[in-house]
């Protein structure tokens, strides 16, 4: 059985995982690409951060794609 920190500290590296690849693609101008359809733009990422910054809600296309990406929205940042 895992124990609730463990499970917070799994949350905690999937969190920092997602923000390095939002880093990464505004950085690199690159497009989040999944099955090989582009899901995200380096734009969309950059909106992405800024919103976790302040604290708002992803949009449907985001929540979407960040899912379909493998990430636990509703668990990583819940609340948004």
């Amino acid at each position: 059985m895992v124990d609730e920190e463990t499970i917070e500290d799994i949350y905690a590296a999937q969190r920092e995982e997602l923000m390095e690849l939002l880093r990464r693609l505004k950085a690199s101008g690159d497009s989040l690409v999944i099955h090989g359809q582009p899901r995200l733009t380096w734009e969309d990422a950059a909106s992405v951060l800024k919103k976790l910054k302040r604290g708002s809600g992803f949009s449907r296309r985001e929540h979407s794609a960040l899912t379909e990406a493998g990430f636990d929205l509703t668990n990583l940042f819940p609340g948004l």
